[in-house]
């Protein structure tokens, strides 16, 4: 039964074959600010191949649910003091402020313990290409608040040295976050706007994508992490 749980959820989250992949030394630690969607699929898949996570946390009272669901707490609340573990891969998801990064600030003095930084942004920061391309070469112009508060985060965490990787994500989905996850629970909703088209990524290719540049010593800079078959919502 261990065996046929294991294959299971190989086959289920396909990147854990890549974590696990010609590795003769154990993962790094992974310590994820802002675990959300994205992070705890990643996390999961972490652990599954015996690794230790990390997350984030403002309030006290969530220190329990989060241990139990197999994280080690980092307590962010106003006054809390911790040590982050060395040589770990980070993973920052936590949404801008109009600062930038919300955590940047508090961070960055124990940053150059870890092996490598991830910042999860957006292809949002590219604009309205008005149906073009959004290479990893093209200029960022941001014309939303959000993106341009996630162009200062990009920057600052950049700014850094060390080796980090910006991943730019365009529209999510998986298990439980799809259109038809909308259409199951009744809030589809169609969007058309003609000429209007955008990619997606699947959360697992994310999460393959975030393993490789975490482990990858070589990697470094910015990608576009997205399928190429851009569709309009319909």
């Amino acid at each position: 039964m261990i065996v046929v749980n294991a294959l299971a959820a190989v086959a289920e989250r396909p990147f854990l074959s890549a974590l696990a992949a010609g590795r003769s030394v154990p993962l790094p630690p992974l310590v994820c600010f802002g675990p959300g969607y994205v992070a705890s699929r990643l996390a999961a898949g972490w652990r599954f191949c015996g690794g230790e996570s990390y997350a984030s946390v403002r309030e006290p009272s969530r220190v329990e649910a989060m241990e139990q669901a197999g994280w080690r707490a980092v307590p962010l609340w106003a006054g809390a003091t911790f040590k982050l573990p060395e040589q770990a891969i980070w993973l920052i998801s936590a949404p801008p402020n109009a600062d930038g990064c919300p955590i940047f600030a508090r961070l960055a003095a124990q940053a150059e313990t870890a092996q490598a930084v991830i910042y999860l942004s957006t292809t949002g920061v590219y604009g309205d290409l008005k149906g073009g391309w959004a290479f990893e070469a093209v200029a960022a112009k941001p014309s939303s608040p959000r993106s341009m508060a996630r162009l200062v985060a990009e920057a600052q965490w950049q700014s850094l040295k060390l080796r980090t990787v910006v991943l730019r994500l365009p529209g999510i989905y998986g298990p439980h976050r799809s259109p038809f996850s909308d259409i199951r629970s009744g809030t589809a909703r169609i969007v058309n706007k003609p000429g209007q088209v955008f990619s997606r990524a699947h959360v697992d290719d994310i999460c393959a994508a975030i393993a490789r540049a975490g482990l990858l010593e070589s990697a470094f800079g910015v990608f576009n992490v997205a399928d190429d078959r851009p569709s309009t919502p319909r």
